[in-house]
């Protein structure tokens, strides 16, 4: 069970949706059953650290901000693909005109780094 819910993502289809435990360090998979409805909650990755905002790319690979641990990249399976090296990442988001722009807050800083994917733009609500 979550013990401090921090970050929230819903994914581009609504289908999921992931809720980052900053106390438990750890981050939640949801299904999205319709508006309000959620099931099958599941512990989905052990972080090592407490994650904060969150982030999508074309490929749904998940950029976690885990504070001193940088941003963690995962897989849509839940596979480790690397870390990008931020002190005290806090959130991230992409964005520029080609969505290949991450931006992250980090402590007092607001970084953009240029990367090979496209991200996926933050939704809005209607």
């Amino acid at each position: 069970m979550c013990q401090k819910p921090n970050g929230i993502l819903l994914t581009p289809d609504n289908k999921t949706l992931y809720l980052a435990d900053n106390k438990g360090r750890v981050l939640y998979r949801y299904d999205v059953l319709g508006p309000g409805k959620l099931a099958n909650e599941r512990l989905w990755i052990e972080l090592g650290a407490g994650p904060d905002g969150m982030t999508l790319d074309e490929f749904g690979n998940l950029y976690v901000a885990c504070g001193r641990a940088g941003i963690k990249v995962y897989t849509p399976e839940g596979k480790p693909l690397g870390v990008i090296e931020v002190p005290y990442a806090s959130n991230c988001v992409f964005g520029g005109k080609d969505l290949k722009t991450l931006f992250i807050t980090s402590a007092d800083k607001f970084l953009a780094i240029k990367t090979q994917v496209r991200g996926v733009p933050p939704l809005c609500a209607d």
